[in-house]
């Protein structure tokens, strides 16, 4: 089934007759190269740039954008084109009038090698072109911008180097308001079924070219598009489909329109899914590939994207995203959309916080450094960015929200800032799988703080060596295992401390600078007291001081001369004979330690455990020998 499309475009002029319309005496009705109707209106282009104008309008237009974005668009063909001067000397405009006579105009097109903008830029045949009516008019004949919200009549004019030998060499056909104040919607409605051979953009400019609207065309294998685009209703009814593999989309703006883009929308009983490349594995090991490239045509006129409607679902898989924005309608704030092995160049932030996942993907060049490449804004950032990486941004990963957040494989290089943290809160990055953003690449635009946590696994591995023929190894489940810190290391070793109980069961403990968090182990040594030593697990209550419970109360404070050392990894192993920990790596800490198997046959006798916390983490393998 073919796409359907829809619009609420105003026609202004049909060009299907020539009655009220004004211009030299080689204006005149042609109905042999039409482009849309049985007519249009042509002539023969002057050098001076005369202005061909419409019938006057039975009542004033408010074609302003107060209310509502407005766009005027017409079709344009010029033979000779070669000819054509450039843009910035009135190579092809649109006038208006308004009711005081006042006459303004905007530039949309000129010469295609000599004019600088690509937007401005005709290269031959039927081109749908126009102006966005708050882009503000290039020029007037009297001193004073025409009122737009009173318009009477609009105007064409081509200024060509030097007259053509053609009776007419210039056609304009059906100009049309693509907004009114009481239907803001801008751009047409694409909806239905596509099939799911990867041809959605072929199909989608199919569908509008044979609706006369000349926003997208296709070149080989790119798809250009100059206007909005909307895919998909909300009228609970039509479900929508668009699946492309391989197609480049390239936006091309034509005129003083706006930056063109594609805005999805969906409703229960209209959802609408938009994939861009195929899919390969299965979950949790989805990658993309073949999503070819999405550009806009320059930093300047970024390309607009918008599923941030969550009736929207679908992804980018193995797009190469170029000239990007959220700005201007773009979002990919949607838990039902996701972004696999893209690679992605932003202008202007991306929000990302609601989307469903953001993984393999290199995001590049960004140029924002007050917001950041992408941006989480709702606090979701561990759920969604997992093997990515941020290359020569301004700002590279940008967040909203305040707590603590783990970085998986997130890898950062070149950037102006690493994180950006947006709104003054206090973030910790627990960054873990060589995650490396740099601690002297922050920028807190108002405030707060970012805390940085390297995080490395630490894993100790018992298993008994078999003996006899065959021989092997086989995995120790059900050994404790307890890993502390040793000297030389940024961790507290038998550091110093002093401790007292409150009479209930309670320990206080005072250690300058200790470092810990609530939850963390300690082993007490060295108090007179036995009630105090042993393994504890602490409160924090400051920098100073924590607590831990004591099942038997002591009499007094700690005497003798008590120490703490940091617990580094305790726990049983696993059928799998390991146990499994993380690490907050500063710099290489020695660790040392024990296993043993004392409960439940098999036993087995106490080993040593010892080596060194680096940048990798640690991993530890243990031979432990029976004892029975």
């Amino acid at each position: 089934m073919a796409f359907t499309v829809t619009q609420n475009f105003i026609t202004l002029y049909d060009m299907e007759s020539l009655t009220g319309w004004v211009g030299p005496a080689s204006l005149a009705l042609n109905t042999d190269i039409n482009r849309q109707g049985t007519a249009c209106i042509g002539w023969q282009a002057d050098t001076t740039g005369t202005v061909v104008w419409g019938p006057t309008f039975a009542t004033a237009r408010d074609l302003s954008s107060v209310g509502g974005i407005r766009e005027i668009w017409f079709w344009v063909y010029v033979l000779d084109y070669l000819d054509l001067q450039t843009a910035s000397n009135g190579g092809i405009q649109l006038w208006m009038e308004d009711a005081l006579g006042n006459q303004g105009w905007w530039n949309v097109g000129g010469h295609p090698f000599t004019t600088v903008n690509d937007d401005m830029k005709y290269k031959g045949g039927w081109l749908q072109t126009g102006v966005r009516t708050n882009a503000g008019f290039i020029g007037n004949t009297t001193g004073v911008n025409p009122d737009l919200t009173q318009i009477t009549r609009i105007g064409f004019a081509v200024t060509k180097t030097s007259v053509s030998s053609l009776p007419q060499d210039v056609f304009i056909d059906w100009c049309y308001l693509d907004s009114d104040i009481d239907t803001p919607q801008l751009g047409p409605v694409v909806y239905g079924p596509n099939n799911t051979d990867g041809e959605g953009l072929s199909e989608l400019v199919e569908a509008l070219q044979a609706a006369d609207i000349g926003y997208m065309e296709e070149a080989g294998q790119t798809i250009i598009i100059r206007g909005r685009v909307n895919i998909g209703t909300q009228d609970g009814l039509n479900p929508t489909r668009l699946v492309s593999y391989r197609r480049a989309l390239q936006s091309r703006p034509a005129g003083y329109l706006g930056y063109p883009s594609i805005i999805c929308r969906g409703a229960l009983g209209s959802e609408t899914y938009i994939q861009f490349g195929e899919i390969v594995g299965t979950a949790p090991d989805v990658r993309g590939l073949d999503g070819a490239y999405v550009s806009g045509a320059a930093s300047w006129i970024p390309f607009v994207f918008n599923v941030g409607d969550p009736q929207v679902s679908g992804g980018w898989y193995g797009v190469n995203g170029i000239y990007l924005t959220a700005w201007d309608g773009g979002s990919y704030n949607n838990p039902n959309f996701e972004l696999r092995d893209c690679r992605i160049n932003p202008i202007n932030p991306i929000y990302i916080g609601n989307i469903g996942a953001v993984e393999n993907c290199v995001f590049y060049n960004g140029n924002d450094a007050n917001f950041g490449c992408i941006v989480d804004e709702a606090g979701n950032l561990s759920n969604v960015l997992k093997n990515c990486e941020f290359i020569n941004n301004a700002g590279a990963l940008g967040i909203e929200v305040g707590g603590t957040y783990t970085l998986d494989n997130v890898k950062f290089s070149g950037n102006t800032y690493d994180i950006v943290n947006r709104l003054g809160n206090n973030i910790t990055l627990n960054c873990i799988n060589g995650s490396n953003p740099d601690p002297a690449k922050i920028n807190n635009v108002a405030g707060g703080s970012v805390t940085i946590n390297n995080v490395v696994n630490v894993t100790v591995h018992a298993y008994e060596v078999a003996y006899g023929a065959g021989g092997g190894t086989s995995p120790v489940p059900g050994a404790t295992v307890l890993l502390t810190a040793d000297a030389g290391g940024p961790l507290p070793f038998e550091a110093a401390v002093t401790i007292s109980n409150d009479g209930a069961g309670t320990a206080t403990v005072t250690h300058n600078a200790h470092g810990f968090s609530t939850g963390d182990y300690v082993v007490i040594k060295g108090s007179n007291e036995a009630e105090y030593t042993g393994l504890k697990q602490i409160t924090v209550v400051d920098a100073t001081t924590y607590t831990y419970a004591m099942p038997v109360i002591p009499v007094g404070s700690a005497t003798g001369t008590p120490t703490s050392t940091a617990v580094v990894l305790t726990g049983t192993t696993d059928a799998n004979g390991e146990v499994l920990g993380t690490h907050n790596y500063a710099s290489d800490q020695p660790v040392k330690g024990t296993i043993r198997k004392t409960t439940a046959s098999p036993l087995y006798k106490i080993s040593p455990v010892s080596g060194t916390i680096t940048s990798a983490g640690f991993h530890a393998d243990v031979a432990l020998v029976l004892d029975e």
